[in-house]
């Protein structure tokens, strides 16, 4: 990265330093997940506050200073800010929620452009639509997907059949058949559900209508295999449980 750069990113995680300052954690396309220092951020007279917040999606000019991995923000122009998030306590928690995971999934200088989109659009959708329990499994199973750790759910993982896939095994990663697995942890219309998930065109992600025994095994089967991909539980996730 030059000493200045001008990127487009969200807020992702926000850290008070000091009496006036913030650490901010920026998710962008094409300089990956960046640390950069609000000066004087929390003070009402700041020029960069308005673009300089949890959720914001903003034009950020940066600048390298003492610190090689932490920049300093000199402009934040705001495009989106998710603002109306602060008004339902669910769906604030939700948006808390899938901002960790992209924070914990992503990395420095890495290809973060497909998640970007993704973390957008959801927050966007969860915004403006009311609360829709079949959100957070399709974030997690399509954040595994774009991060290159999208299940193999084509075919049987032992015989190769691609009929009644009705077991998904989390630390596998794959699909067994009725034949193969005795025991059943999905039904058809969950397979069909999380191949929709992982292969939709992103503007199509969320359209699509499943039942509530459906939503149930989806949300257990998308929450057990993020959780074994990132080998603990986020405290932003017992909170939203807690809701």
């Amino acid at each position: 990265m030059t000493k200045e750069t001008v990127t487009s990113g969200m807020i992702i995680k926000e850290t008070k330093v000091g009496e006036g300052n913030k650490i901010f954690t920026i998710l962008t396309s094409d300089c990956g997940k960046i640390q950069a220092s609000g000066a004087g951020v929390r003070s009402y007279k700041s020029k960069i506050s308005s673009g300089c917040s949890l959720f914001c999606y903003s034009d950020f000019k940066l600048r390298q200073g003492k610190s090689r991995d932490i920049l300093n923000i000199v402009s934040a122009e705001k495009k989106m800010d998710f603002f109306d998030l602060r008004y339902d306590i669910e769906k604030l928690a939700l948006a808390n929620y899938i901002a960790d995971l992209a924070n914990r999934i992503t990395v420095s200088n890495g290809d973060c452009g497909e998640i970007l989109r993704l973390l957008l659009n959801t927050v966007y959708y969860i915004q403006k639509n009311d609360f829709d329990k079949k959100v957070k499994p399709v974030f997690e199973l399509r954040l595994m997907a774009e991060a290159g750790f999208a299940p193999d759910l084509t075919a049987c993982t032992k015989c190769g059949s691609t009929e009644s896939l009705t077991y998904f095994s989390v630390d596998g990663s794959c699909v067994e058949c009725s034949a193969c697995k005795s025991i059943q942890n999905i039904s058809q219309g969950t397979s069909e559900a999380m191949n929709h998930i992982i292969s939709a065109p992103m503007k199509n992600l969320f359209g699509f209508i499943i039942s509530d025994e459906v939503t149930e095994q989806l949300t257990n089967i998308a929450e057990q295999y993020i959780l074994h991909q990132i080998g603990s539980v986020p405290k932003s996730l017992i909170y939203l449980k807690s809701l």
